[in-house]
């Protein structure tokens, strides 16, 4: 989902789709996060999310509700980080104006792993209908336990999902990038 960690694309198709008990995380985005912090609990602000990098994405210009707020600092739980202690700088659940929607942010960029990067700002993952993670492929390790459908997803980002759409300059001669199509 774009390797930046500060993609939007799901964001804006969740909008859009005007999806109900959605909840997004973590995206990269320190300006908002410390924004958050400074406006407080319960505050209504007016931010730009995520899109530092804007050759890949725009930043979403909304009004939010600070929902909750973190220091950042949690213990993993799941199988991927095993017990390991996380620091993701400040970080906020924002829930979109006019919506249920809501986004976890934080200070440091980090794969989304674990639930725990949810439970830090009081999401308890396994109670929401829609959960899109900003993750590779490691999430399923720990989010598998709680769902029975994932669907992947690609969006416009410095890292795409599909290794034959990188532009790849330095391969030795003869090294395959992906399995092609096969038939039986």
């Amino acid at each position: 989902m774009g390797g930046t960690g500060d993609t939007t694309g799901i964001l804006r198709a969740l909008i859009k789709a005007d999806a109900n008990d959605a909840v997004l995380g973590v995206l990269h985005d320190p300006v908002s996060a410390k924004k958050a912090h400074n406006a407080g609990l319960n505050a209504v602000i007016e931010v730009e999310l995520g899109g530092v990098h804007l050759e890949f994405s725009q930043p979403l210009k909304t009004e939010v509700h600070v929902e909750a707020l973190s220091n950042g600092k949690f213990q993993c739980s799941g199988p991927m980080f095993g017990g390991s202690k996380a620091n993701l700088g400040l970080m906020a659940c924002l829930r979109i104006s006019n919506s249920s929607i809501k986004v976890v942010i934080g200070t440091e960029r980090c794969q989304n792993l674990d639930q725990e990067f949810f439970r830090v700002v009081g999401i308890e993952p396994a109670e929401y209908a829609i959960i899109c993670i900003k993750s590779a492929i490691q999430f399923i390790a720990d989010y598998k336990q709680i769902t029975k459908d994932i669907i992947f997803a690609s969006s416009p980002g410095a890292n795409p999902c599909e290794l034959v759409k990188i532009a790849y300059t330095r391969l030795r001669p003869g090294l395959r990038i992906a399995q092609k199509n096969r038939t039986k």
